[in-house]
């Protein structure tokens, strides 16, 4: 059996990480091994939408439970897939929130692309 992080998962934890929620308890701390790594690659990103737009869907629910289930729904290149919105067309998320994380996983794509993500996945957190 191999154990292994899935870069779904870890590129939210990273923007949540730039985005100061450590007090939320969902990611590394700043003391963390890892922290350096991530302030390093992502010093110029900071205030990506990505980052800057989570505290807000935080507020509305998007926390504990759906994060991990966001990152499933994702492509491995960032797109939703179809049955996100069979999942989240139920009356459990407003349509106004509906959109705003619809807004945040284009913005996530960005920041994955823009930051070249999967190289420092690679490079830092898979231990390929």
């Amino acid at each position: 059996m191999e154990i292994s992080t899935d870069i779904r998962v870890e590129l939210i934890s990273t923007v949540i990480y730039l985005a100061n929620m450590q007090s939320q308890r969902i990611v590394v701390s700043q003391d963390d091994l890892g922290s350096d790594a991530i302030d390093n690659w992502f010093k110029d990103f900071r205030n990506h939408s990505a980052v800057t737009m989570f505290p807000e869907l935080w507020e509305q629910g998007l926390w504990w439970g759906e994060i991990p289930r966001l990152a499933l729904y994702m492509t491995d290149d960032i797109f939703l897939q179809a049955a996100f919105w069979q999942e989240y067309n139920s009356e459990y998320w407003p349509s106004e929130t509906k959109q705003k994380i619809i807004d945040f996983v284009q913005q996530l794509q960005d920041f994955y692309f823009q930051s070249s993500f999967r190289r420092f996945y690679t490079d830092t957190l898979s231990g390929e």
